[in-house]
């Protein structure tokens, strides 16, 4: 029985290459105890007392060895579910990773592609304006042109220079949050007092096409924010609600408490954004747009205005209906009462 117990451990757990000499070494030892049973009785004493005792003796060897038998292929049994569970969320983590690394790739394809195309519309709405000053500088310098003439020519290169002054100013910070990271200072700002800063610096722009820009903000009213990032959303916001607002029209700035938010809203009545640029207002899919004076704009400024938001821990939105105009909205939480002051982070 044991000689089995043997054959069957080796054959369930050996190298399958080593079975032929397993095989026949058990066969031979068996023979061979036959063999010398048979020819030399006398070597194989007879030691029970009764019949029964042999048989007893049988019944309970060949017990011992099926129980043996089937603890053992019981416990090897479950040994290998294990380890086949094991591999199979082995191959699923895998596969896993596998298909996270493709989506990973395709996002980071598509985003590489959206960043080329927009750079490509940049590089391409720079040299436009550069390409007209040095045209008007070179009919100025060649010519003598009446002051009709020369008043047109002043008001139009402003306005390119402007136009190249805003583009290179987004750029620059945009890319600096792409490529280097960029530090984040969050302090306690006073609302009224940078709306007045903004839109001092925007009141002659707005009043080039007698766009009315009012507000009435109460002095109370802090936010918690970075003061640089804030003034370049504003500033964004407040230049496109004057680029796409006709002449004559107005723009009203708003703040709305909805704690432990402050919600600050830019309103226009100018032409309103087209359904079909609406998914797309904030992120890199965008082309060339013309206000209603055909100033240029290409939309970094809202992608520039969302990151920043982001990294501001606020949030930017936007409501609009073509042909009667639109609101953006970005919220920032409310500067606590009991917080004195606020410890500057890098944010990445």
């Amino acid at each position: 029985m044991f000689v089995f117990l043997t054959f069957y451990l080796l054959i369930a757990i050996g190298n399958p290459k080593q079975y032929p000499l397993w095989i026949s070494l058990h066969i031979l030892v068996l023979l061979s105890l036959l063999a010398c049973e048979y020819i030399h009785p006398d070597w194989v004493p007879d030691t029970y007392k009764s019949k029964s005792d042999r048989y007893i003796d049988i019944g309970a060897t060949s017990g011992t060895a099926i129980a043996f038998i089937f603890f053992i292929t019981n416990y090897m049994r479950k040994n290998l579910d294990k380890e086949r569970v094991k591999t199979e969320e082995r191959e699923l983590a895998i596969s896993n990773q596998n298909r996270q690394i493709i989506e990973q790739n395709h996002l980071l394809e598509k985003v590489n592609a959206e960043k080329t195309k927009l750079f490509s519309i940049i590089s391409h709405d720079l040299r436009a304006p550069l390409d007209s000053i040095r045209g008007y500088l070179e009919l100025v310098s060649e010519h003598l042109l009446s002051e009709d003439e020369l008043a047109t020519m002043h008001q139009e290169l402003l306005n390119q220079t402007k136009y190249t002054s805003e583009l290179l100013l987004n750029l620059l910070y945009w890319s600096k949050a792409q490529m280097q990271g960029i530090s984040v200072h969050l302090v306690s700002i006073c609302v009224k007092d940078i709306m007045d800063e903004v839109c001092g610096n925007k009141l002659s722009n707005a009043a080039m096409k007698g766009i009315k820009i009012t507000y009435s903000i109460k002095p109370e009213i802090e936010v918690v924010g970075d003061k640089d990032m804030l003034r370049i959303v504003l500033r964004n916001l407040i230049n496109n609600a004057i680029k796409f607002t006709k002449p004559g029209g107005e723009i009203k700035i708003k703040v709305t408490i909805n704690s432990p938010n402050a919600e600050i809203s830019v309103r226009d009545n100018g032409i309103g954004i087209p359904l079909e640029r609406r998914d797309d207002i904030f992120r890199h899919k965008t082309n060339s747009t013309y206000g209603t004076n055909n100033e240029k704009g290409i939309g970094l400024g809202l992608i520039l205005c969302r990151e920043f938001m982001d990294y501001q821990n606020g949030k930017i939105w936007f409501e609009s209906e073509e042909g009667i105009g639109s609101v953006f909205y970005i919220s920032l939480p409310m500067t606590k009462p009991s917080a004195e002051s606020l410890n500057p982070i890098k944010r990445e």
